[in-house]
């Protein structure tokens, strides 16, 4: 995977708790297990009190080498949406900044994997979502949908919020959060999913991957490389095959 022209993911989510930490530091783990230098990147974390957990398992992920300024240059104490947190810390979330950000990164690593706040859609100001975020970084969309009841309805409508803002999603995953997920919705949720999503791959389900603090972002830094390796076999079975077909570059054009 060295030759490629991908220089960015966009990890988006169709609500909060769907897995979508857990989905971006197994990718990558994964990304740099294919011989690839990554750079992660959470434009805005909130709930920060007073650490960003979710940017810096990310950092953790990619070996600690990129200062947090870039890696989440915004980082907010209220546990809301980033357009409330931003405005209840009187701070201004701004494009250009997260754009310098993204660009700082991607000029140490071969990839950047962006992991966005809550759903897709969530505002990070009145102009600006996560959609807006990824289009504008010109980065495709790996969308993370949680195992529970109504995540098809949910996921459909984000596939189709993307493709009205047209911003390429690459792929949808199914991530079972829960070690024991209950309800018949169990039984469907991929089919219709990967019966429904038109010409976006359903990429698979990412099992549940047991984390003793709870969350990824409450597990402590020195111990994320270690458990993402443990766990790296598991998410390669379950996604590989897939990532390597929707992450590859294009064939060469026939001259």
């Amino acid at each position: 995977m060295r030759s490629r022209t991908l220089n960015g993911i966009f990890v988006g989510g169709t609500g909060t708790g769907v897995g979508k930490t857990v989905f971006s530091v197994m990718l990558s783990v994964w990304l740099q297990s294919k011989g690839l230098r990554v750079a992660p990147m959470k434009p805005a974390e909130t709930g920060c009190l007073p650490a960003p957990g979710d940017a810096l398992a990310l950092l953790a992920a990619a070996d600690g080498i990129y200062p947090i300024e870039d890696v989440c240059p915004y980082r907010l104490a209220l546990a809301a949406a980033p357009e409330a947190a931003a405005q209840a810390a009187k701070v201004s979330i701004v494009m250009p900044v997260i754009r310098r950000s993204f660009d700082r990164l991607a000029e140490k690593a071969d990839i950047v994997v962006v992991e966005g706040a809550g759903a897709v859609a969530t505002p990070y100001t009145p102009r600006l979502t996560g959609i807006e975020i990824a289009k504008k970084l010109g980065l495709p969309v790996i969308l993370v949908t949680g195992e529970t009841l109504g995540t098809i309805g949910q996921t459909l409508a984000a596939a189709r919020a993307l493709r009205y803002s047209r911003v390429r999603c690459c792929g949808v995953v199914l991530s079972i959060t829960s070690p024991r997920p209950t309800g018949p919705h169990g039984d469907s949720n991929a089919s219709l999913l990967a019966s429904h999503l038109g010409s976006i791959p359903f990429l698979g389900t990412l099992p549940h991957l047991p984390i003793r603090e709870g969350s990824i972002g409450a597990m402590p830094c020195t111990l994320v490389p270690g458990w993402a390796s443990e766990n790296l076999r598991t998410f390669d079975g379950a996604l590989g095959g897939a990532l390597e077909k929707v992450m590859a570059p294009p064939p060469a054009k026939r001259t």
